[in-house]
Formats: C-alpha cells, sequence, structure tokens
C-alpha cells in the first residue's frame, strides 16, 4: 500500500486479528460490538475474543484491585454479553460485580472462574447448593482461582478450613484445578488440617492445587491418599518445624508429577522432615523449593543435593531452587567459605546455571545463599553488600541486612539487580561514613537520584538516619509510588525538621496510607484515668479466662497420670517411731515401685499378675510426651494464674488510692464488685451483752 492513510477497514483479516490481540477481549468487544460495521462485529464475536473475559481492573498507580468502570460494566450486561455468552469458557471477576455478571446468562460451556478479592462471605453466599453457583456452576466449574485478600486474625485457621476451605472442595464436584492465592505475601488465613477428619478436603478429581498450609503436617495430610488424582502440588508453609505431630499414612506417589515447596521463614526441620519426603516423590518430573535452613550445620552443595535429592528422581528434568543456609562457624578455626568455592561445587550440575552469595554476620556466623538461574522467587531475606551480578526480574519483595555499612554506589547496583522491587526492608545501624576522614564525602557521594518506579512500601524502623535521609530527601531518592512508610516518629521528625523541610515533603506526602511507630503521646488525666480502669477490666478477664483454663486441664489430669504432674502428698498414721523407720510405701500400698508416685490408676500386684497386656513402645512414648505437655502446660498456666492475680490486686490497690472518694468511678465496677464495696462500707453491728 502506497497510501498514507490507511483505514482500520482497509486491512485484510489477518492484520485485523494480529492487531485486535494485542489488546483486552473486553476492550475489543466494547469497542466493535454495536457500531452498526458487521464485518467488525462478526470478528469481535470470534471464540479468540470471547473464550476468556477479564472484568477486572487493577491500578498502575497503587496496585488496587477493582470492577471495571461502571460504564463498560452497564454496557457489557445490558448487551454485550447476552450475545456471546455461549462462547464464555473463562471467566475473570471481582467479588462486588461478579453477581451481576453471573445472573446475565447461565453461560453453559463456562468451566473456569478467577475471583479476585475473595473473602469468606463469599463461600457463605455463592457456594452453598441453594445459591447462585449451585443451580448452575456446581457440576460445570473444573478451574478455580482464588485470590484472596483476607487475613482475618479473628478465626482460626482450623476454624477458616472448615468453614471456608472444606467447604470448596465439597461443592465443586468435578474441580480439577484448584488454586489459592494471596495478592501479597502470606495475606490469607493458610489450611490447617491437623486434627480434623481424615477426609476433609478430600477429592477424586482434583489433580492439581495451590495453596498456602500452616506447618509441614499439613504437607503430609494432603499426600496421605484423600487426593487420589493428585499430579501438581504448590504449597507455601508457614513453619516447617523438628516435629512430627501426627502420623499420615504413606501411600504411593507415582501420580505426583510437579511439587513446589515455598517456606519464607526460617526452618529447622530439612533432615527430619523434608528430605524424607522429597525422596518418597520417585516418579517427579518438576521440583521447585525455597528454604531457608537454620543451624543444621549444613552447607548445601551440589554433592549434597545429588546424594540427597536428585538420585531419588530419576525422571526429574526441572530444578528450581533456592537454599540459604545459617550455621555457627568456629571462631578459632581458619576454614572459611567462599563463593568460588561454591560455584566449583556446581560446575557439572545438569539443570541449569547456578549463583550464590556467602555472608559473614560475624566472625561466627555465616549465611549462604545458593539458587537456579534464572531466579523465579518474589522474596529474598537477609541480603548485604555482597550481591552478585545478577538481575532478579521476579522478586517483589526484599529485606536488606548488613553488619558493614550500605554505600551509595550499593542502592545504584540495588535498583538494577531489583528493578521490580515493590517492598523494601533495611536493617542496618552503622552509617555509611563512619570514619572521619572520610566524612567529608558524605554530600558529595550522593551525587545522583536514585529511582525505585514500583516501591510501595518500605521499612525504616531499624535504619540509621543516614538511610532515612536518603530515602525521604527528593534530591536523593525518588518514590512515585510510595504508598506505606514504616518509621518511628523520631525519625521522621528529624528529618523532616518537624515537618517543615521541603526536600523531605514529597516523598512523605504521597497517596497512600504511612505507618508511623510513635513513641510518645500525651493524654489527658480523664483518659489516662479511664485506660487505667480498662486495663484492669482486661487484667479481671484474662484472669478468669486462665482460672477456666486450669480447672478444665486439672478435671482432664486424673487420665494422664504420670511423674510431670504438681507434687502432692500421701499422708500414713503409725503408732510408733520404729514403724516409721520401717515403712516401705511400696509395701504398704501393695503395688509396683514404678506406680508409687501416680496419684490414680495404681494398680495393685494382684491386679497386674491378673491383667494381660499389649505393650506397643511408639504408643507408650507418644502417651509420656503427651502427659508431660500436659502436666508442664498446667504449672505454666498455674504461674500465670497467680501473677494475674497479683497484677489485679496491685491495680485495684493503685485505682483506689488515686480516688478514694469520688463517686464517679463507680461506673467501672461490676455490679458484684459494687455489692462488695459497699457491704464493706456498712458499719457493723455489735450486739450488746447481756
Amino acid at each position: 500500500m502506497n497510501q498514507h492513510n490507511v483505514h482500520l477497514l482497509d486491512l485484510p483479516n489477518e492484520i485485523l486479528f494480529l492487531i485486535l490481540r494485542k489488546l483486552a477481549n473486553v476492550d475489543v468487544l466494547y469497542s466493535f460490538l454495536g457500531i452498526n460495521n458487521q464485518r467488525l462485529e462478526i470478528i469481535a464475536q470470534q471464540q479468540i475474543f470471547t473464550n476468556v473475559l477479564n472484568f477486572v481492573s487493577i491500578s498502575q498507580s497503587t496496585d488496587e484491585i477493582s470492577s471495571i468502570s461502571a460504564s463498560i460494566l452497564d454496557r457489557f450486561c445490558n448487551s454485550i454479553l447476552s450475545r456471546i455468552y455461549i462462547n464464555v469458557k473463562f471467566l475473570i471477576l471481582e467479588s462486588v460485580s461478579m453477581e451481576r455478571i453471573l445472573r446475565v446468562a447461565n453461560y453453559p460451556n463456562l468451566t473456569g472462574i478467577k475471583i479476585f478479592n475473595f473473602n469468606k462471605a463469599i463461600v457463605s453466599r455463592y457456594f452453598m447448593d441453594d445459591s447462585l453457583f449451585g443451580h448452575n456452576f456446581k457440576q460445570q466449574i473444573t478451574d478455580l482461582v482464588l485470590v484472596s485478600n483476607e487475613n482475618n486474625i479473628e478465626i482460626t485457621p482450623k476454624e477458616y478450613t472448615k468453614n471456608v476451605y472444606a467447604i470448596i472442595f465439597v461443592f465443586f464436584e468435578n474441580l480439577k484445578h484448584l488454586s489459592i492465592v494471596s495478592s501479597s505475601i502470606n495475606d490469607y488465613s493458610p489450611l490447617s488440617l491437623y486434627f480434623l477428619p481424615s477426609m476433609t478436603c478430600s477429592s477424586s478429581t482434583l489433580t492439581k492445587l495451590c495453596i498456602n498450609v500452616c506447618d509441614f503436617n499439613d504437607v503430609h495430610a494432603l499426600l496421605d491418599g484423600r487426593l487420589k488424582q493428585l499430579t501438581t502440588l504448590i504449597v507455601q508453609v508457614d513453619i516447617i518445624s523438628d516435629l512430627i505431630l501426627t502420623s499420615y499414612n504413606r501411600v504411593d506417589l507415582s501420580n505426583l508429577k510437579c511439587f513446589s515447596l515455598t517456606c519464607h521463614r526460617r526452618i529447622r526441620g530439612y533432615k527430619i522432615q523434608v528430605l524424607p519426603l522429597l525422596r518418597r516423590m520417585s516418579h517427579l518430573e518438576e521440583l521447585t523449593l525455597y528454604l531457608y535452613i537454620l543451624g543444621e550445620s549444613t552447607f548445601i552443595s551440589s554433592t549434597h543435593l545429588d546424594n540427597e535429592i536428585l538420585i531419588h528422581m530419576p525422571r526429574l528434568h526441572t530444578f528450581t531452587f533456592y537454599f540459604a543456609s545459617e550455621n555457627d562457624i568456629d571462631d578459632d578455626t581458619d576454614i572459611r567459605i567462599f563463593n568460588s568455592n561454591i560455584q566449583r561445587s556446581f560446575t557439572n550440575m545438569k539443570y541449569g546455571q547456578v549463583a550464590s552469595i556467602v555472608d559473614y554476620l560475624d566472625v561466627c556466623k555465616i549465611i549462604c545463599h545458593i539458587f537456579s538461574l534464572p531466579f523465579k522467587f518474589h522474596f529474598l531475606q537477609h541480603i548485604g553488600n555482597n550481591i552478585p551480578n545478577v538481575v532478579f526480574n521476579s522478586v517483589t519483595h526484599l529485606k536488606l541486612w548488613d553488619k558493614d555499612e550500605f554505600k551509595h554506589e550499593f542502592f545504584v547496583r540495588l535498583t538494577r539487580a531489583f528493578p521490580c522491587l515493590q517492598k523494601l526492608s533495611i536493617w542496618n545501624i552503622k552509617p555509611p561514613f563512619l570514619r572521619c576522614h572520610e566524612f567529608h564525602l558524605r554530600d558529595k557521594d550522593w551525587c545522583s537520584i536514585i529511582e525505585y518506579p514500583h516501591l510501595i512500601s518500605l521499612n525504616i524502623k531499624h535504619a540509621h538516619p543516614y538511610y532515612v535521609e536518603h530515602f525521604l530527601n527528593e534530591t536523593k531518592t525518588h518514590l512515585p509510588r510510595l504508598r506505606e512508610l514504616k518509621i518511628t516518629s523520631y525519625q521522621l521528625k528529624n528529618v523532616t525538621k518537624n515537618f517543615t523541610r521541603d526536600e523531605t515533603r514529597r516523598n512523605c506526602a504521597r497517596n497512600g496510607v504511612h505507618g508511623l511507630k510513635k513513641k510518645y503521646k500525651e493524654y489527658s488525666d480523664d483518659q489516662l484515668k479511664l485506660m487505667q480502669t480498662q486495663d484492669l477490666k482486661y487484667i479481671k478477664y484474662k484472669h478468669q479466662m486462665e482460672r477456666k483454663k486450669i480447672d478444665k486441664l486439672q478435671t482432664s489430669s486424673h487420665l494422664i497420670d504420670s511423674e510431670y504432674h504438681p507434687s502432692k502428698s500421701h499422708i500414713f498414721f503409725v503408732d510408733s517411731q520404729k514403724q516409721v523407720e520401717k515403712f516401705d510405701p511400696v509395701r504398704q500400698m501393695r503395688t509396683h515401685p514404678s506406680l508409687i508416685n501416680r496419684r490414680s490408676n495404681r494398680l495393685t500386684i494382684e491386679q497386674l499378675k491378673s491383667t494381660k497386656f499389649k505393650f506397643d513402645e511408639q504408643q507408650i512414648n507418644k502417651l509420656q510426651k503427651m502427659r508431660k505437655k500436659k502436666y508442664l502446660e498446667l504449672q505454666k498456666r498455674i504461674e500465670r494464674e497467680k501473677k494475674l492475680q497479683q497484677v489485679e490486686l496491685a491495680m485495684e490497690d493503685k485505682l483506689l488510692l488515686k480516688n478514694p472518694k469520688q463517686e464517679d468511678d463507680d461506673e467501672f465496677w461490676s455490679d458484684d464488685e459494687k455489692k462488695k464495696i459497699n457491704e464493706k462500707k456498712k458499719p457493723k453491728i455489735i450486739p450488746r451483752k447481756k
């Protein structure tokens, strides 16, 4: 074509398809349906533009998730969806507008839904037999993705599992793929299957599961046979300890082809918990591990990975990993570990390139980071000055820590190494120019403005004032999207000169929430008085709750009698001192010596001889641990109850001394307490003696 101005309609259909595929399907349908052009309407109604519809909008400046604009949504619900609903196979919805969209049509070919801003209320409203989903999509949906931002601390993970996750597994009868993810790290209540029935969250159709769980015992539970067709399991674990709380069925894992395990906390159960499970996955083809190992004297090397993990997975073809191992080292030894040593051990690694970071926190502690390239995880912690020459495009959350100072060139390298950084936390109390002969470089070094284009959260509560100055001064740092600033009020007032400094005004006044950690706050006398009485009520409440828990433990303790119970005495009466010297409690009670300290269930010799016992060593050890745990808990609660009682009495005396004659304080006492106080105030009447 030699024309300078080419109309869109002059292009052939093939080129039109290539252009329109660059746009969102919702934009194509909104622009070309209902414009009285038959050719464009036929193109827009093709399956490539109607199979997947996204009705969610994400703000570029704040990352806030919401529905599309009201005008666009109105037109879709009134005219567009009724024309294309037969072709729709997957819907991406937001919790507020989802009901309106789902009520437009039955969507006979709909098999997948992704819901943003998912919460507990959606389950009770839609995932029931008599709900909107119950009539149309209970057997139809095979793919379900829930993006949750609900971190409800008022409900325990166990209750959330029963009231949310278990209902989802029961309601969707033909579900094959289930992913429950968060809009941020650890932003929703994790799955907890501990002490729940073995068929909780079971499915005979599910092949892929992505979910957060409480601890590693929940991973064992998911692999105990309740998910018979599971081929892909992606879990993020909150805690991995070295304690195995209960035993689960060890079923064959031959169906499992893909396994991903992530734990952002430091773990102590790598050898006891993680390795034994990995060795059972002999048919695994893809493996992803993100682990921070603490204090197990283990430095991950190529030899360790080959001998402990990879040798048990002959079919593995993709291995993505990040290992951080933190260990104490002997101050007297001359053995030191360097990056070159680690890199040399991975020269023959058949699963790709490997990079490493070695940091000595002090003379007695070392952290060794080892990871596959390209780096595919979004979280990194305990990173210091020793940043490798690698671009971490996937990392959005970063925690910096170092015993040495961070200089200007470090932050320049930081923005290049982490271009997509969204949340940054800095822990460094050492100023960048500590030596006197370098102090004159302080202003000269910060010569260029450093920009963090995607940073929305900054935590500098534990940073030296030099770093606070660096990030809040707009002549040194540009933070165009900052919404959350975590800083002490003292630091903020000091750097901003009590909010009068122009250079810090822009970075401190971004739209959004700024979390200040305030050290001091002034209250009036009435406010202080109210807070003191409210504190007293809270102590009384905690005292009562502790007393109830103690009573509950004591009522059940007779069934788990042990040598760990609080000390008791048994008094025997004898006639003479000679009998005292010859007294034998075992003979007196006619029992075995090992049972003499029991307060209950103390069998006699005759009963022991006439009873047949079946000894299970594992069960006995388990019962002994349970008995010890119960009585230790009881002792701790008794001590806590005594301390609460002392605090309660002290606070009552202090409050009475401050307000000895004021009648206004009556509103702070309960009816029973008022009655007791009034009875004490009544004069005692002593009858006259005759």
